[in-house]
């Protein structure tokens, strides 16, 4: 239930979202996103590992020059809400498919977690 109230926070999250969010495998909220994928530095290759249309990307890199964290972040949030299953699984494919496999082991603890 904890889970689904951290997923059902943001305003924007729609009703599937919110009933998917008992699902363990879901990514429960932006925060906890953000903080999984802290080191990546390449935010723009993370996005397009995540299926973040192209003009999206150059969207959020219009919005937020030289702000690469913002950017990370807009990404992450794009994908969450626009993704039919923002899920660690998917999130650590996409890490893994840049080399940084620590991280994306990292991140697929997070999804065993309580």
């Amino acid at each position: 239930q904890l889970m689904h109230f951290l997923f059902a926070t943001t305003p924007g999250d729609s009703i599937r979202q919110q009933e998917d969010a008992t699902q363990e495998t879901l990514v429960p909220s932006l925060r906890a996103v953000v903080s999984a994928v802290a080191p990546v530095r390449d935010w723009f290759t993370l996005g397009i590992q995540l299926g973040v249309p192209d003009h999206r990307l150059d969207e959020i890199e219009h919005n937020h020059p030289r702000d690469a964290s913002r950017c990370k972040v807009e990404v992450l949030r794009h994908w969450r809400d626009n993704s039919e299953q923002p899920s660690w699984q998917n999130l650590a494919s996409a890490l893994r498919s840049m080399d940084l496999n620590s991280l994306a082991d990292s991140v697929e603890a997070r999804a065993s977690q309580p």
